[in-house]
């Protein structure tokens, strides 16, 4: 975890959003725009934290990790909705 949040921090978790936003816009008759749709909210928040969390230890404030480390431990505190199925 890191100890602060940097500028380069927010800005790579800002670039990430752009580019997750970009791909929904394959076709380029319109705009692409300026989020992720909310089909790919998932992902993109996996591949946001990502990069903010290389550029903390790019920064010094997050421990030295490798970038297939970091993606396994975004993968691993992500939440994932779980239903036991009984109803209230």
């Amino acid at each position: 975890r890191a100890t602060r949040v940097t500028d380069r921090m927010m800005v790579a978790a800002a670039r990430a959003v752009g580019r997750c936003a970009a791909r929904s816009a394959t076709d380029g008759s319109r705009p692409a725009p300026l989020l992720p749709p909310l089909r790919d909210m998932r992902a993109a928040a996996r591949e946001i934290a990502l990069a903010a969390a290389v550029a903390a230890v790019e920064d010094g404030v997050a421990p030295r990790a490798s970038e297939e480390d970091l993606r396994a431990a975004v993968a691993r505190s992500q939440w994932s909705p779980r239903y036991d199925g009984s109803s209230r």
